[in-house]
């Protein structure tokens, strides 16, 4: 199950920045000529946000998120491993949160009906993209927990591949 989240996430991020940069080398030509687009500028900007979060999940999952290493790397592995159980489990309740919160923000402004004002298309979808970037992230941290008690050590950029499976 979480393979085939890896290949949709990993092919998302793939599509999304080749869509932004070739409509942004699009629009640098057509400007050139005087033709520049405004729906494309604020489609790159959506795309771009999808992209964050969709991405954060990757980074959770690589375990890249910027963190501080040099305490847990100083603590015997008992204390590792429960320093990575506390914090993880502090970053799923934060998300949660965040969860909570965002859906609560998707339902607001599909009931007021914004439009985006160059594609004309439903905000609320731009907003979707941060109620499912954290419940993929949420995923990813869940999976972490559950890796800590079977194989005993917290996901790090390195173990990514490793632990795959």
């Amino acid at each position: 199950m979480l393979k085939v989240l890896d290949k949709i996430e990993d092919a998302f991020v793939v599509i999304t920045i080749f869509a932004a940069t070739l409509l942004v080398f699009i629009n640098v030509v057509l400007r050139l000529f005087g033709m520049g687009t405004t729906w494309s500028e604020e489609l790159i900007r959506y795309l771009i946000i999808w992209l964050t979060f969709i991405g954060a999940s990757i980074c959770v999952r690589k375990g890249e998120h910027v963190g501080i290493e040099l305490l847990p790397e100083l603590l015997p592995d008992r204390i590792k491993k429960f320093l990575a159980l506390i914090v993880n489990t502090i970053v799923i309740l934060f998300l949660l949160f965040l969860l909570k919160y965002s859906v609560e923000l998707v339902q607001f402004n599909q009931k007021n009906g914004q439009i985006a004002p160059a594609l004309g298309i439903p905000m609320y979808i731009i907003y979707l993209s941060v109620p499912i970037g954290t419940l993929l992230m949420m995923i990813r941290y869940v999976h972490q927990v559950i890796l800590l008690f079977k194989t005993g050590h917290p996901i790090t950029s390195n173990q990514d591949n490793q632990l795959k499976g």
